[in-house]
């Protein structure tokens, strides 16, 4: 039920997740054959893990300094010039804050993350093994190329990184910048900032893959669980004992169990500071690609662009969770019977939650778009 493909991608995220040193974790085959993710939670995983989050503080210190540099010194250079670089500091500031401001999720959350992801896969599988029509060994979700195709930009863009630091080692938002000339110092003396730079590029891929390849399978699984809940579906791909009273009660609390451990995990500090950073950097984006000439600005039109398209397809999906659920309780409101309409009526539906008084919904979207654009009209008209 959680498709083989979107399983395969999700563990070679959270093999990065290993190796760079952000969480401890690894794969494990159980007697009966299932995959299920183990955390290595050891005094020597946890110094590796605080040495990651230390490097990723050394370079945020590192780009605040630069950033107060830049904005010293840029009376002094030519107008267009300095705000190129104030710019592109802090896009890099606010980029790479984000992997260390989701280190934080990782530490209060450190067991309930894994023990989430183990869970949905559990409840899928048994969800397919009881209720699917037949066994699709090659069955899809719909996420799948979307997952393909932020890993493949992801490599992309790590490529284009090492190649500029090898050609551009003196930019400001280098590490390599620290030396008094970047250029003329011999690259084994470079090689430990090259080295720190690199890791830090991996932490923010990592914990976008992790946290991306995970939860957009499981809010596309979740979806696809929903519609076959419909009784009013035409078109089913599951069994009509799915669409009974006990199974759909005992389906919907499931998920709705499921859930309420995902928002748990992320709904107080993971879903609010990704959207709030995300947006930030478009709106950095989108006036740098106006206000700066040459090719830096076509390269922050591309990022602003691509942030906004990831920001819609996360919570797109959430927000079809949300009005999904809500067709599947209406559905059953006209069913006969005391038990079944006490059910529906005490039954929420299921939502994405952000802190404590905001859940996502079809139109969140289009919030998001619209609060981008005016903060970076106010932008472009008070500087």
């Amino acid at each position: 039920m959680f498709s083989a493909e979107a399983l395969k991608i999700l563990k070679n995220a959270t093999r990065m997740m290993y190796y760079s040193g952000a969480v401890p974790l690894t794969w494990s085959t159980t007697a009966t054959g299932q995959n299920r993710l183990f955390l290595k939670d050891s005094k020597k995983y946890r110094l590796v893990t605080t040495l990651h989050c230390a490097v990723l503080v050394f370079y945020n210190a590192f780009m605040t300094y630069r950033f107060g540099i830049s904005l010293i010194t840029q009376k002094q250079i030519n107008d267009k010039a300095a705000l190129s670089i104030i710019l592109q500091i802090v896009w890099n500031l606010l980029s790479y804050s984000l992997p260390l401001l989701v280190m934080v999720n990782n530490f209060m959350f450190w067991k309930d993350i894994p023990n989430f992801i183990n869970a949905l896969i559990e409840f899928f599988e048994r969800f397919g093994e009881n209720y699917m029509c037949k066994p699709v060994p090659n069955w899809k979700n719909g996420c799948e190329k979307k997952l393909k195709t932020i890993a493949f930009l992801g490599t992309t863009i790590s490529m284009i990184n090492t190649i500029l630091i090898m050609k551009n080692p003196e930019r400001a938002y280098f590490l390599t910048s620290l030396h008094e000339n970047p250029k003329a110092t011999s690259f084994l003396k470079k090689l430990p900032l090259i080295l720190c730079q690199m890791w830090v590029w991996g932490s923010l891929w990592a914990h976008l893959y992790y946290y991306c390849f995970f939860l957009l399978p499981y809010n596309y699984t979740a979806l696809f669980l929903l519609r076959q809940l419909n009784r009013d579906l035409k078109s089913v791909e599951t069994l009509g004992k799915l669409r009974n009273l006990r199974n759909f009660i005992k389906t919907y609390r499931g998920l709705q169990t499921l859930h309420t451990m995902c928002n748990a995990c992320f709904q107080f500090l993971f879903f609010p500071v990704h959207k709030i950073v995300i947006m930030n950097i478009a709106i950095i984006g989108i006036y740098g690609a106006i206000k700066i000439p040459g090719s830096r600005a076509i390269i922050m039109a591309v990022g602003a662009i691509m942030c906004l398209l990831y920001l819609s397809l996360m919570f797109r999906i959430c927000g079809k969770l949300y009005e999904q659920s809500l067709v599947v309780l209406c559905s059953w409101r006209g069913e006969r019977g005391r038990y079944i309409r006490k059910f529906v009526r005490s039954s929420q539906p299921i939502r994405v939650e952000i802190g404590y008084y905001y859940y996502v919904t079809k139109t969140t979207v289009i919030v998001i778009w619209a609060t981008v654009f005016n903060f970076t009209t106010n932008m472009l008209i008070s500087f």
